[in-house]
């Protein structure tokens, strides 16, 4: 059985939001300039409450989508529907991100991010090579002296180099964390998008749980989990970035909906031929174009060793870098469903209730 045509149509919906999104984040973070107090700017010019606005209003977007996406699964998939005992609220789910936290204090981590970049960048300018400290004894005074003069000048060129290239650096850095807010922002979304389709599972009890299927190109990790069926309550594990797919299934249609993680490995090509095909490309330009190989997803030992006959699921550790929203819930934060799940255990009743309760659904 082919991934449902209703799963794939929402999946295309939730990725035209997310890159709407990211177009947005990046017109409001272009406004921080290389020069002055990022974290004034930041805050004066209301670039923080901006970055947070959007990406709300994301979450309402993906969230809404929710209710008429499961009911869609279930009638093509042939499904008997019962009545739902309630429906998702979209803004209970805005402004925050999948552990809990506001994602304003997630947004405000990209200002120290960002002087963490610009910090590594000069450090990387101001290197030197490893020069002694100390005079060694078989080094006259007068050696020594003029050892010293030459670096102390070359000190000094390195640092009027670097004043001149402070504002280069400092735009690089700001660069680099767009990046990291971009990762940050989509990572939201897909927990918010994935929290919501677990809320509006859990009011269809004719749908015993889910299915992971890879949008591809996916990493190893999520390779070898794919294919696999999870019941309703089971928490969905994910790293940074993941945009794995949450297929919702009654259990006797779960099998239909299989994923052989070697026949992904065996439809990659190696780095040797990928090279090959492109060798106008640097291996940076082919995976910023998604032109992956093997060892790209696999890394080079593990990707010779699958090649080699080795079990694809020993050689990936699945679980390396993987956690669930749940796990990552920080004290103080405001539980999400993954923990609702957790608490409520098996009792489908009981998790229903706690969802009301906690404003993430409502009774219809």
């Amino acid at each position: 059985m082919t991934t449902p045509r209703s799963s794939a149509d929402y999946y295309r919906r939730q990725q035209r939001i997310t890159a709407r999104l990211i177009t947005a984040l990046r017109l409001v973070w272009r406004r921080m300039e290389p020069r002055g107090s990022w974290e004034q700017q930041y805050t004066d010019n209301g670039i923080g409450t901006q970055l947070a606005t959007l990406v709300g209003a994301a979450q309402v977007a993906a969230a809404r989508e929710a209710d008429s996406y499961i009911a869609a699964v279930v009638v093509e998939l042939g499904l008997m529907p019962e009545a739902s005992p309630g429906v998702v609220v979209p803004s209970t789910f805005a402004g925050l991100a999948g552990d809990g936290r506001p994602v304003q204090s997630l947004m405000a981590l990209s200002v120290p991010q960002a002087g963490r970049r610009f910090n590594e960048i000069r450090s990387t300018a101001l290197r030197t090579d490893t020069e002694p400290a100390e005079r060694p004894d078989e080094v006259s005074d007068l050696t020594w002296a003029a050892i010293r003069a030459d670096q102390q000048a070359a000190a000094r060129l390195r640092e009027e180099a670097w004043q001149r290239e402070q504002d280069t650096a400092a735009q690089a850095a700001l660069d680099d964390t767009m990046r990291w807010i971009e990762l940050s922002a989509a990572t939201v979304l897909a927990d918010t998008a994935r929290a919501a389709e677990s809320a509006a599972t859990v009011s269809h009890r004719e749908i015993d749980g889910y299915v992971r299927m890879l949008n591809l190109p996916s990493c190893a990790r999520c390779a070898v989990l794919a294919g696999r069926f999870y019941r309703w309550n089971d928490g969905f594990e994910r790293h940074p970035g993941c945009d794995c797919r949450h297929i919702p299934v009654s259990e006797t249609a779960a099998g239909d909906l299989t994923v052989d993680s070697t026949a992904y490995f065996e439809s990659l090509p190696t780095a040797q031929t990928l090279e090959a095909r492109h060798p106008d490309l640097t291996v940076a330009q082919r995976r910023k174009q998604g032109l992956l190989s093997q060892e790209d997803i696999f890394t080079v030992d593990g990707a010779r060793a699958i090649r080699d006959g080795a079990d694809l699921t020993r050689v990936v550790n699945a679980r390396r870098g993987m956690t669930t929203p749940a796990a990552r819930l920080r004290p103080g934060a405001r539980v999400m469903p993954e923990t609702i799940y957790a608490r409520a255990g098996d009792d489908r009743d009981e998790a229903i209730r706690l969802l009301q309760l906690a404003g993430f659904i409502t009774t219809t």
